[in-house]
């Protein structure tokens, strides 16, 4: 249990604010000390589950740690699409799999993804998928790599190895199997 005696400042006390550095994608702001990052539109995360067998992951290239990395779709929103309209474009744009039901997109628990930071949260949507609308996805956009559908077993294992390297990923994976296997 948390120390009820420490007094936690909220967030809208860190004061005063000053712009540190701006652009179309993040704020850097210094809040009374404490510098954020902060994100100008919504991100979101898809946890896309094929018949409870597995999950989808993409393979995605990122230039700051030279190398790609398996991770689940993702992506900012547009300026003025809700967080389940961005999920279901990041998902057509990342796999390549099109859903035109919004409504096959469940929202769960949000994730902080660097509380210390970073004060957005991430939106996270879960989507059944049937075997044939993974198997019938068309093309993926240039950042990624690859799409594929692992087993759990193999999502564990890749885990475990260090070929899912990605926290936030890590931790709804996680959170999913959780769920899926009553754990």
């Amino acid at each position: 249990m948390p120390d009820k005696s420490v007094k936690i400042p909220l967030f809208s006390e860190l004061k005063p604010i000053s712009i540190e550095h701006e652009n179309p994608w993040f704020t850097v702001k210094n809040r009374g000390g404490y510098y954020t990052i902060e994100l100008v539109t919504p991100q979101v995360m898809i946890i896309p589950v094929v018949e409870d067998f597995g999950a989808v992951l993409v393979e995605v290239v990122r230039p700051i740690i030279s190398r790609t990395s398996w991770e689940l779709p993702a992506g900012g929103a547009n300026v003025g699409e809700t967080p389940v309209c961005a999920a279901q474009r990041e998902m057509r744009e990342e796999t390549g799999i099109e859903i035109c039901d919004i409504n096959r997109f469940h929202p769960e628990p949000d994730a902080v993804i660097f509380p210390n930071r970073f004060p957005d949260v991430l939106y996270v949507f879960s989507i059944q998928l049937s075997s044939s609308e993974f198997k019938e996805r068309k093309d993926h956009d240039d950042e990624v790599v690859t799409t594929a559908l692992f087993t759990w077993r193999e999502i564990i294992d890749m885990i475990r190895e260090g070929k899912i390297n990605v926290t936030t990923p890590i931790a709804l994976l996680s959170r999913k199997m959780f769920d899926i296997f009553a754990l």
